[in-house]
């Protein structure tokens, strides 16, 4: 899968509403990050990976629903625990089954905050000098 349109014909029509509200969040709050897909599902990038949305149609991915994973979610502030680990060291996401769970204004907490630690954390050869 190379593009998003080709990833979103393999979805189900619960899973492409959410996915489309997920993307739009994501794409609203921070407008610059590239989208590309990796693994069948997309990712989205600034300096290094943020973010990714990874709907249960897609393999390897959950078992229901839609996960919504932050790449270093390790570093992010969750006073509220929301974001779930697993057995992951580094990834957090917080799975969707329905949209009406999606709270905007949570996710784009988390995601500037995210932007913020991607540019912490990026590789120093690319930092200006």
């Amino acid at each position: 899968m190379k593009n998003f349109e080709s990833f979103f014909t393999k979805l189900t029509e619960e899973e492409k509403e959410i996915v489309l509200i997920l993307r739009g969040i994501v794409l609203d709050c921070i407008p610059n990050l590239k989208e590309k897909i990796s693994y069948n599902v997309p990712y989205y990038f600034l300096n290094t990976r943020i973010c990714f949305i990874w709907p249960s149609s897609i393999p390897l991915g959950p078992k229901k629903g839609v996960e919504f994973g932050f790449c270093q979610g390790h570093l992010l502030s969750d006073p509220r625990n929301l974001l779930f680990s697993g057995e992951r060291k580094i990834v957090r996401s917080i799975s969707y089954f329905s949209k009406k769970e999606i709270q905007t204004r949570t996710l784009r907490n988390f995601l500037l905050e995210a932007v913020i630690l991607d540019d912490q954390i990026r590789p120093s050869s690319k930092r200006k000098r």
